[in-house]
């Protein structure tokens, strides 16, 4: 089931599920848990899941050694291949729901992430809480991290007619936009995306437009 769920994943969020494997593995853990994943998403410099993570002020050395305070390493390496723990299973398993339930064709970092929020025990939750990150904080993060996107000026300046694509974390909007954006549009936009996000949808409305343009 765990390879057959590895099909729908990004690059990146497989890279993710690759670094905490070696993670686990170099901590000399018999299992890979959920503060593996969660360190592996911090170690990720592309996916979404990471930048949301660093802008809510943690780091991938920091975690590393608060995992290794409450789990020490031990005396010896594991043999062979390292397994899943079922809570980590469990993570992977509502990534892929959260992918779905977003209507989004495949599962990114921020999908992981947003899964191992939802995770109210284990190391990983232990670690989120300490920052006082639960998963609403986290939905939040990456919500921002959306609204940057649709502001940034390298997306205004792109010369490709799609600004934002279907295929990108959270992206609702029309898959072809054929006039450049001015600032205050892109800020529009970018609230208009968050709204609908925020109600669980990956559909853009017209009310959620003009609800953006009464907040300017």
């Amino acid at each position: 089931m765990i390879l057959t769920m590895f099909e729908r994943y990004t690059p990146s969020a497989r890279q993710v599920v690759a670094f905490a494997n070696e993670e686990a593995r170099t901590m000399r853990h018999s299992a890979l848990g959920g503060e593996h994943l969660l360190l592996g998403i911090l170690l990720d410099d592309v996916g979404h899941g990471g930048r949301a993570l660093r802008r809510l002020g943690l780091t991938a050395e920091g975690v590393r050694e608060r995992i290794v305070e409450i789990s020490p390493p031990a005396s010896s390496l594991t043999a062979g291949a390292i397994p899943f723990t079922p809570r980590a299973q469990q993570i992977l398993a509502r990534a892929d729901g959260e992918s779905r339930g977003l209507g989004h064709d495949r599962v990114g970092t921020e999908h992981i992430l947003l899964a191992l929020a939802r995770e109210p025990d284990g190391i990983a939750a232990r670690i989120l809480a300490e920052h006082h990150l639960g998963a609403e904080a986290v939905r939040d993060a990456v919500r921002r991290g959306l609204e940057e996107v649709v502001e940034s000026p390298q997306t205004a300046a792109s010369p490709a007619p799609a600004t934002l694509r279907r295929s990108q974390p959270f992206a609702s909007a029309p898959e072809h936009v054929s006039v450049p954006l001015a600032p205050d549009a892109r800020r529009a936009l970018g609230r208009a995306l968050a709204a609908a996000l925020a109600d669980g949808r990956d559909e853009l409305t017209a009310e959620d437009l003009r609800a953006a343009l009464r907040g300017e």
